[in-house]
């Protein structure tokens, strides 16, 4: 998240925001079969998107995903949240989870960085 300047008032506050290049590790599989990972993208119930299924233990979804992101409360940062499940397409019912991250917002607005 980096500030933009979208919003002309002082009563609220607009980011830019950026998500790409999604990974997971060792993700374990039902049987002999590889798994078949999908992602479910929530930013604060503003912005969701399903990263496309991918075959694989080790799998990076290439997406990059940008928008504008508006808030009035910028002090209350820290209880939005980015949530990032992980469901698996070989499991019965596929809507069972792998896992499941939730980041507050005022962690991805003031770090961690991603450096190379």
């Amino acid at each position: 998240i980096s500030p933009h300047p979208l919003c002309p008032t002082m009563e609220s506050v607009a980011f830019r925001v950026r998500a790409h290049n999604f990974r997971a590790f060792d993700l374990a599989s039902d049987g002999p079969n590889d798994p078949h990972p999908f992602l479910i993208c929530n930013f604060d119930n503003v912005r969701k998107w399903v990263a496309p299924e991918v075959t694989g233990h080790n799998p990076e979804w290439t997406v990059d995903i940008s928008f504008d992101y508006e808030t009035r409360f910028v002090d209350q940062l820290d209880k939005k949240h980015f949530e990032i499940r992980c469901g698996d397409r070989q499991k019965k019912p596929p809507e069972d989870l792998i896992g499941e991250v939730l980041v507050d917002l005022y962690t991805l607005a003031t770090g961690p960085v991603h450096h190379n």
